[in-house]
């Protein structure tokens, strides 16, 4: 009996025990990935959001929304990069960024990025990442500097600019 108890309370804390976030990694990675990818100005691949870069690192919801997005004619829902909010980019930004410590958010967990350099304005980022097939994924980033974000989310201006698009066909 006392073993089978000690048992139970061997499983039971092993249960309990936590593992350390791993999503400040995969936003690390992520970023490392993109700005490379800016600096090689490989920018082609980086409008197609079917690249692997995207299936590894950022929320299925995410990819569809942005794909619908950049299918829009003269749309202004994303008037600069999703990922960084910036419309132009440094090459020296991809090895001076920073990334912080994950905290838990709402069931995911959140990570502040600091993109610049010696000179330049820092871009101070945050972003949200939650689990998706046991693995941590993107699903929202926000100018944490500015208090603004991108409306991909907002379904009244998504709406506003397929109407727009629609016409512009039209016309």
């Amino acid at each position: 009996m006392r073993i089978l108890f000690m048992l139970l309370m061997v499983i039971t804390l092993g249960g309990c025990s936590t593992t350390p976030h791993d999503s400040a990694d995969t936003v690390s990675q992520f970023y490392h990935h993109y700005m490379t990818r800016y600096t090689a100005d490989d920018t082609t691949a980086l409008d197609d959001y079917s690249d692997p870069l995207y299936q590894h690192y950022v929320a299925n919801d995410v990819i569809t929304r942005l794909k619908y997005i950049a299918g829009l004619d003269e749309q202004e829902i994303v008037n600069s990069d999703y990922f960084l909010y910036v419309q132009d980019f440094s090459p020296a930004w991809a090895t001076t960024f920073r990334v912080g410590k994950a905290s838990a958010f709402l069931g995911g967990e959140q990570v502040d990025v600091w993109i610049g350099g010696p000179g330049d304005m820092q871009q101070h980022l945050k972003v949200f990442t939650r689990r998706e097939n046991d693995t941590w994924k993107i699903y929202r980033v926000r100018d944490e500097g500015h208090h603004y974000e991108q409306a991909i989310y907002s379904p009244g201006a998504v709406t506003q600019a397929a109407a727009w698009a629609e016409q512009l066909k039209k016309a």
